[in-house]
């Protein structure tokens, strides 16, 4: 009598590959694992493929700027970076060069704003619906950014122009 095997313990595989069938207590594939692990720790910015890390933690050195509508009007000569309007931040010294960063408190900043720095980042502290550009918004440079601005337009047109 032949003993035959049942054909549940026939493994097929071509000819130099080697037998893929599970061992008893084998765990499933670590690569979801490694993946997951992956993506949480790039979420987190705890790592990042080195060209990403070089670009997010990249520090420009250049000083910060901050606009608050209730500040004194002398403050905008003082030369501490502090200023009451937007329009005096970008025209009077010291001024913003390539990559720095203004911050603007809430409130609402009225007059026509000319972005012509490169890299020229302006951020409200609290949000659009606190702090309102009022007035046309010029953007003559390369990589600006605005955020978290509400903007109303004036009567006679258009209220951001690129």
């Amino acid at each position: 009598m032949v003993a035959r095997t049942p054909r549940s313990e026939i493994v097929w595989a071509r000819p130099g590959h080697r037998d893929r069938r599970r061992r008893a207590g084998a765990s499933a594939a670590p690569a979801p694992i490694l993946l997951l692990l992956f993506v949480v720790a790039v979420g987190l910015g705890i790592w990042a493929p080195s060209p990403l890390r070089e670009v997010a933690w990249a520090d420009h050195g250049g000083p910060e700027f901050y606009v608050d509508i209730t500040a004194p009007p002398a403050e905008d000569t003082d030369g501490d970076h502090h200023f009451r309007t937007l329009e005096s931040t970008l025209r009077i010294p010291p001024n913003p060069q390539e990559y720095d960063t203004i911050w603007v408190d809430p409130g609402r900043y009225e007059g026509d704003l000319v972005l012509d720095v490169e890299g020229l980042t302006i951020r409200s502290t609290r949000g659009p619906t606190q702090t309102v550009l009022a007035g046309r918004v010029v953007i003559r440079a390369r990589d600006v950014h605005l955020e978290g601005f509400s903007i109303e337009s004036p009567p006679e047109g258009t209220g951001v122009v690129i």
